[in-house]
């Protein structure tokens, strides 16, 4: 692992991803050894760098999806069981203690609880730590995965209205500093097995394409605000990703990477429009009171009218 750390940190990344019970490169899932998640951080914190934890107990886990396993007609709901908020609370703590101890700047992704949210809370003056959450938690509760079926299938699973509404509260008031996508792209047909399996079902969301209006959708809601859009999916992720001013700001010498709204036209959200290999989206029928007119990417239109008017020009982006 310190080879690891050393050859990565060398290519240039700020933050290092970790797995505490599932998920992502199996060589950085560190289940529940607590002697390797804190040699671990030790190593991420030499080369000050940012640990991105996704949070979750590996023992609760295995033991509740074993349980559930024998259920005769499992629901969207039967897989939520086997991650519960719980489990999301034991990651979180285990991840912030750790932290704490070695000194180690951490990211916690995917919050989706609002006892996870008050965890984050307690130990924000111990650790060094930023926190996010998906859009789909902000959008969506568990009513909408019932309706959504194997569709609604996402880790962590969306939650109660009671939830969402304390996630809606902490973006606003600054206690979750990011909103990001799930962008899982599970393919159609993937999902489609899982409506007659939900254990087939792969976990996940597309989300990328949809971000944006998912906020503006929120923002119609007036659950949030446009300053609330730009803090939190623009300006905090630059920050604590070392890209700042370069990146989140509209200032001389910053990149001019810029979303021109208009407010006086709508947009209906279809699947048609989807660019991904996942040609679906949960927000799907969804009429938002903005219309994305153009995106600028370093002073440069790369989206305009629905379109992308030329090849993909993104670089790989440094501190």
């Amino acid at each position: 692992m310190t080879e690891s750390i050393e050859e990565l940190h060398s290519l240039g990344p700020v933050s290092f991803e970790l797995f505490l019970a599932y998920g992502g490169n199996p060589n950085f899932i560190i289940g529940a050894d607590d002697y390797e998640l804190a040699r671990t951080l030790r190593l991420i914190a030499e080369v000050d760098g940012i640990a991105g934890i996704t949070p979750h107990s590996p023992s609760l886990i295995a033991r509740l999806t074993a349980e559930h396993s024998e259920v005769a007609a499992p629901t969207v709901e039967t897989r939520a069981a086997t991650r519960t908020v719980l489990s999301e609370m034991l990651g979180i703590s285990r991840a912030c203690t750790v932290a704490a101890e070695t000194r180690t700047k951490i990211h916690l992704r995917a919050l989706s609880a609002r006892a996870s949210l008050d965890i984050v809370r307690r130990f924000k003056d111990l650790s060094l730590l930023s926190s996010e959450v998906m859009s789909h938690h902000l959008l969506f509760d568990t009513e909408d995965a019932k309706r959504m079926g194997a569709y609604g299938v996402i880790t962590p699973p969306l939650r109660g209205s009671a939830d969402r509404a304390a996630l809606r509260a902490g973006v606003r008031d600054g206690d979750i500093d990011m909103v990001v996508s799930d962008h899982s792209p599970c393919l159609r047909d993937d999902k489609e097995r899982g409506q007659l399996d939900i254990w087939k079902a792969p976990p996940g969301m597309p989300g990328l394409q949809t971000l944006c209006a998912s906020m503006l959708a929120l923002i119609d809601d007036q659950a949030l605000s446009l300053t609330d859009l730009v803090r939190s999916c623009c300006e905090n992720p630059a920050r604590q990703f070392r890209l700042y001013p370069r990146k989140g700001a509209l200032a001389p010498g910053a990149d001019a990477d810029i979303v021109i709204l208009d407010p006086t036209k709508t947009t209906l959200v279809r699947d048609s429009d989807q660019y991904s290999k996942a040609d679906y989206t949960t927000l799907a029928g969804r009429e938002i009171n903005w219309k994305i007119e153009r995106v600028l990417l370093r002073g440069q239109t790369i989206f305009y009218d629905g379109a992308f008017p030329s090849a993909p020009t993104g670089r790989f982006v440094r501190p």
